[in-house]
């Protein structure tokens, strides 16, 4: 992997999210330098911004959900372009990522309950998605008022009764527990979906530059490797990053959700909110848009073969 050195500065753009652990794992442990990269990490929220800025060449490489994906491929006009975002693989899958939580004093029981009241959540991004899907095979839809907060203010935003409930995944209803000391009760029925968290990077990396694809899988796996060996120091090193006790992860913190993978599942989740965003934004810009069109599996194959799950994907864009 020294020939990815030769690529100059890998500028990687993280996030707080409990998917993204091996981003800071792979920081702090080297393993971008063992596998021959200068990394640049920065570890910021909001998932659009990010695929912005990947698209002007200002990041490399970025970690997202899906939904931004989704929404990104929704809009434009043009999929297949060499700057589009692309998919090198799967980091983390998981349950419940999201779920509509309330202080647990609220006299707020269900989500019926909270008909009228003022529901926070980041529009665009996985919060609005799962709230969608909650309400998906409700027979009367809850007629709550959406507030748009990016999700670091979602804390503060339920704390001061800004917003009656929230739509919030960890670190942010862990760090609302340690801010205030008072616990949070989730809502039956709004926990119903699993994430994915993913590796992305434009296009022309992918195809120009597989060497510095095939690095970062490499490090990422070695970071993986590294959280399933000694999951306590991992979990203690997540905590001090997000600046909440490692006690507040004993219940969400599971070594086995992170592993490199594209398989059907991924495609699954993305057409699944690709219709979210039909529903919830009007008809797709681009026509010829298809989720597999945001896979790119060349490099991942080249790393770790069986770990591509789609044998008829191929290493070129796909139609």
């Amino acid at each position: 992997m020294p020939a990815a050195a030769e690529q100059g500065l890998t500028r990687i753009s993280g996030n707080f999210y409990l998917g993204d652990a091996p981003t800071l794992i792979a920081e702090r442990g080297g393993h971008f330098t063992e596998r021959g990269l200068s990394v640049e990490v920065e570890f910021r929220t909001g998932g659009k911004h990010k695929l912005e800025r990947l698209r002007a060449g200002e990041i490399d490489f970025a970690l997202l959900a899906l939904t931004p994906l989704a929404l990104d491929l929704w809009s434009d006009p043009t999929p297949r372009g060499r700057d589009d975002p692309v998919i090198l693989a799967g980091l983390a899958h998981f349950a419940r990522p999201h779920t509509t939580v309330v202080p647990s004093n609220s006299p707020v029981e269900r989500l019926s309950d909270l008909d009228g009241r003022k529901l926070g959540l980041a529009l665009g991004s996985g919060g609005e998605f799962a709230w969608w899907l909650a309400q998906r095979y409700r027979a009367r839809p809850v007629a709550v008022e959406l507030v748009d907060l990016p999700v670091e203010a979602l804390p503060d935003a339920l704390a001061d009764g800004t917003v009656d409930a929230a739509v919030m995944s960890t670190p942010w209803r862990e760090r609302f527990r340690s801010e205030t000391g008072k616990q949070l009760r989730a809502l039956n029925g709004s926990e119903g979906y699993t994430a994915q968290w993913v590796l992305v990077t434009r296009r022309s990396v992918s195809q120009q530059q597989p060497a510095r694809g095939r690095a970062m899988l490499s490090a990422y796996g070695d970071a993986i490797e590294f959280i399933r060996r000694n999951p306590e120091r991992a979990r203690r090193q997540y905590a001090e990053h997000v600046g909440i006790s490692a006690d507040l992860l004993q219940h969400t913190w599971n070594p086995a959700m992170y592993g490199l993978s594209l398989d059907w599942s991924m495609i699954s989740e993305l057409q699944l909110r690709l219709e979210w965003a039909r529903h919830s934004r009007g008809a797709i810009a681009g026509d010829r848009a298809s989720v597999l069109s945001l896979l790119a599996p060349a490099p991942l194959r080249a790393h770790a073969p069986s770990a591509v799950g789609i044998p008829m994907l191929s290493d070129e864009a796909t139609p």
